[in-house]
């Protein structure tokens, strides 16, 4: 509603989709994992009601237009997943039901203007140097693309030239691997929340852009890597316990079937490949309610037929 006014006051279509949807501060990533963790907890149901169907739109609506293509494309995944192995063998009826669901996801996300032009640019990206970057040079000149090749090689960088998705995470690990090397400090790593200093002094060598006053420059941005981050501030031991805590919860979701607990883990693994997701307030609190829920009961046991 929040966007349909603002459209209808002239600030554009651009008010539909991604961070402008939510606000950046909320974050357009930790709403759509939020989101695709509720659709999932709707869809299997074992009796679905109309006013299910009815959350999984209003849902499935904020998952397409936020945009986000890590979470779309693992959502897709599980959806697909989902409809296989609970379709096969039976009743028609529900085997068309969840296939309507999921040929309705894949039309909404091929025909997502905003989503495509994203995969597009990344595309690009990993092939091409210095793309232009046409939403930023139509009001700030001339504004280039960073190849994912230049991302992890370039000595120096200019202000205007802009980090894609991918290769912002690659110019990441690559400070990273560097202030790591430098300072030695793989066992137990700078302590939390350390590392931004060591981020912006490194980005100050590479001359990334810096901000403006308005806008945060690039060295003031963490990770963007829940791994890279936790082994930057906690060591390799804080690392291991988080990889730990994630596959036994992957393990249990398998073992009792429960595919609620396998979406929301297999989510978070992919997620923190691409957001320091625990280290906002949202995003631990969500992690630490939902990980306990699913991980306080034992096992279920299982007879042997």
């Amino acid at each position: 509603v929040r966007a349909v006014l603002r459209y209808l006051f002239g600030v554009g279509q651009h008010v539909f989709y991604y961070h402008e949807l939510v606000s950046l501060e909320v974050n357009a990533i930790h709403v759509s994992v939020f989101a695709a963790v509720a659709f999932f907890v709707l869809i299997t149901r074992p009796v679905r009601e109309a006013h299910d169907y009815a959350g999984m739109a209003v849902l499935v609506s904020f998952i397409v237009f936020l945009s986000s293509k890590n979470v779309s494309l693992v959502f897709l995944f599980l959806v697909a997943v989902y409809v296989l192995f609970n379709s096969w063998g039976k009743k028609k009826q529900s085997f068309l039901i969840l296939g309507s669901i999921l040929g309705a996801l894949i039309f909404l996300m091929a025909f997502n203007k905003k989503l495509n032009e994203r995969l597009r640019e990344e595309y690009k990206t990993m092939f091409e140097h210095n793309t232009i970057n046409q939403e930023m040079s139509s009001y700030k000149g001339l504004v280039y693309n960073v190849s994912i090749d230049q991302a992890w090689n370039q000595e120096k960088f200019e202000p205007e030239q802009y980090f894609p998705g991918a290769a912002f995470r690659v110019y990441q690990a690559r400070v990273f691997r560097d202030i790591m090397t430098r300072d030695n400090v793989w066992y137990y790593g700078y302590g939390l929340n350390a590392s931004y200093p060591k981020i912006g002094e490194r980005g100050k060598e590479l001359n990334v852009y810096q901000g403006d006053g308005a806008k945060s420059g690039y060295n003031q941005l963490n990770f963007h890597n829940q791994y890279l981050q936790i082994f930057a501030e906690l060591g390799v031991f804080g690392l291991l316990i988080l990889l730990w805590m994630l596959m036994y919860s992957l393990y249990k979701g398998l073992w009792n079937k429960d595919f609620v607990h396998i979406s929301f883990t297999v989510l978070m693994i992919t997620v923190f490949l691409t957001e320091s997701f625990l280290w906002r307030q949202r995003g631990m609190t969500f992690f630490i309610a939902l990980y306990c829920l699913f991980n306080a009961a034992p096992l279920a046991k299982r007879r042997i037929v």
